[in-house]
């Protein structure tokens, strides 16, 4: 994913449930990386802004989806 992009929250993620986050909202990625872990590059990992007060910091990639536009 890349910053900028638009994302959700995969339902069968436990980050909607954890920080209480709707499964309809949308969030844009501020940040995208891999951490190294002894040596080897790690699982990817996103900053998301949901809200001007919402973000979740360094949550696996795997825990959501593109949204995509409807043109």
């Amino acid at each position: 994913m890349i910053t900028g992009q638009r994302v959700r929250v995969r339902t069968s993620s436990h980050v909607a449930r954890d920080w209480k986050i709707p499964s309809d909202s949308q969030g844009v990625v501020v940040c995208s990386y891999r951490l190294f872990t002894r040596g080897r590059l790690g699982q990817e990992r996103l900053d998301v802004r949901f809200t001007p007060n919402t973000m979740i910091w360094g949550r696996p990639a795997d825990g959501f989806e593109v949204v995509e536009d409807d043109k």
